[in-house]
């Protein structure tokens, strides 16, 4: 990928050149070789605009695993509210437990927060919920948490996210 240095020059630079042509060809009537010019620029120009998704602050490796190996996962899902939005996207057949859009929620945005800070009642919120795995960034302290706990087990970590799951025996 290029530096914003490099990609902040070209753009202008594109941007100069169609603005000129443009104009040119407008001031001659070639309407065609207008958009034909628009065309040819924003496909040049499209490189220069960062697609995809970033791996290092979205759990993809995570997504991957967890769709070769649905059975090492089952219930509900708690998720990290950030990546709601992601995980909707890319895995459309489980539920999140919660995404940004945090005034849909309403009071239910409470429970999250309980579990999300491991606050007074978080084990009752999972258990009431039914959530049998949790998607957490790698730092969270939900992860630290339930490593101490022999009802929940870790079943997939990378650098960007750690996936816990309930034991089977203490599965709902």
């Amino acid at each position: 990928m290029r530096g914003n240095g490099t990609a902040a020059v070209a753009a202008l630079v594109i941007a100069t050149t169609f603005a000129l042509l443009h104009l040119r060809l407008l001031r001659e009537g070639n309407d065609l070789l207008v958009a034909t010019a628009i065309t040819l620029l924003a496909a040049l120009a499209k490189p220069l605009v960062p697609t995809g998704i970033q791996t290092d602050r979205f759990p993809v490796a995570a997504v991957s695993w967890v769709k070769k190996n649905p059975g090492a996962v089952r219930g509900e899902m708690f998720n990290e509210m950030r990546w709601g939005g992601y995980l909707i996207l890319v895995m459309p057949e489980r539920k999140v437990f919660v995404d940004g859009r945090d005034d849909f929620y309403g009071e239910f945005i409470r429970e999250y927060l309980t579990v999300d800070g491991l606050w007074p009642g978080w084990e009752k919120v999972l258990d009431t919920r039914r959530v049998g795995w949790t998607l957490t960034p790698r730092a969270h302290p939900l992860n630290q948490m339930l490593a101490l706990r022999p009802d929940w087990t870790p079943v997939y970590a990378d650098g960007v996210a750690v996936v816990f799951g309930r034991v089977a025996s203490a599965a709902q």
